[in-house]
């Protein structure tokens, strides 16, 4: 470990297969499907594994390895997860349309348009009302000046 210049902490990277075979000895059962490195106010390597019977094609398993040794520091099985985290990871895959395929992702790309479509055909039916009420009281008052000028034409 060596401290840059900002006073973070550097670490030298392993290859990333090394990651990959830790992290596989550790969840066998998975696929790796993201290996996120170190970042600033991180010290760890995280690998995202999707394991049977994940609901996200993405994964929910999450394997923390320390970056100088590939050594495996935690192990997040979703299958052990309490109720209230499988509900919030279901949340977050039905926000990010990873649920459903195609079909699912039409239906949200209408329901987002709707609002919308709501609001301009909102705005044509006023407009065209305002065009007939607008008409309508040019009709009657021109009506009423010709009746005025009849009466007075009359007396």
């Amino acid at each position: 470990m060596n401290l840059n210049k900002g006073g973070d902490i550097v670490v030298t990277l392993l290859p990333l297969n090394e990651y990959v075979v830790a992290a596989i000895a550790a969840v066998p059962e998975g696929a790796i499907r993201e290996l996120r490195l170190q970042n600033r106010g991180r010290s760890t390597i995280s690998l995202l594994i999707s394991t049977p019977g994940d609901l996200r094609t993405k994964g929910s398993t999450i394997v923390t390895m320390d970056p100088s040794s590939a050594k495996v520091l935690t192990v997040d099985r979703s299958s052990s997860w309490v109720l209230s985290k499988k509900l919030i990871n279901l949340a977050n895959a039905v926000h990010k349309v990873e649920i459903g395929g195609w079909p699912i992702k039409v239906v949200w790309s209408l329901l987002g348009i709707s609002p919308l479509l709501l609001f301009l055909s909102g705005l044509q039916i006023w407009w065209n009302r305002r065009k007939v009420v607008g008409l309508a009281s040019l009709r009657s008052h021109s009506s009423e000046s010709v009746i005025a000028v009849k009466v007075l034409v009359q007396k």
